[in-house]
């Protein structure tokens, strides 16, 4: 079970309606979806790590629970993530995490989230 799996029947619907021609429907659908992802204390990339591993060897699954901060420095855990990820990872996460090897100032909620989901989706210790 994904941690999505709960909200999954909640989400299909609004899904479907992101491609609405009106153009009201369609924004409704995805802020709707916003919440609900939100709800569940989950955001955009937990829904976008399973589309983009669906079809994937289960090796490289959605994590199952929501990331705790990481308890190594962030650069550490974004060049593992690197090492790790080289080609089962998606341009967007490389570049997310290329750029977090190099931050300098300490990552939003948002980041070290990401930064936790990806290294938890390569198998990688991220919470003491």
């Amino acid at each position: 079970m994904t941690a999505l799996a709960p909200i999954a029947l909640k989400i299909a619907p609004l899904v479907r309606m992101l491609g609405s021609p009106v153009d009201s429907e369609a924004l409704a659908a995805c802020r709707a979806i916003g919440w609900t992802l939100d709800s569940a204390d989950l955001d955009w990339h937990n829904l976008t790590l399973v589309v983009e591993r669906a079809g994937l060897p289960a090796v490289v699954e959605e994590p199952r629970q929501k990331p705790e901060p990481t308890a190594k420095p962030w650069q550490e855990v974004a060049r593992d993530c690197l090492r790790r990820g080289a080609g089962r990872l998606s341009d967007a996460e490389m570049d997310f995490l290329r750029s977090m090897a190099t931050w300098p100032a300490k990552p939003s909620g948002k980041q070290d989230r990401w930064l936790g989901a990806i290294a938890m989706s390569l198998g990688l210790e991220v919470a003491a």
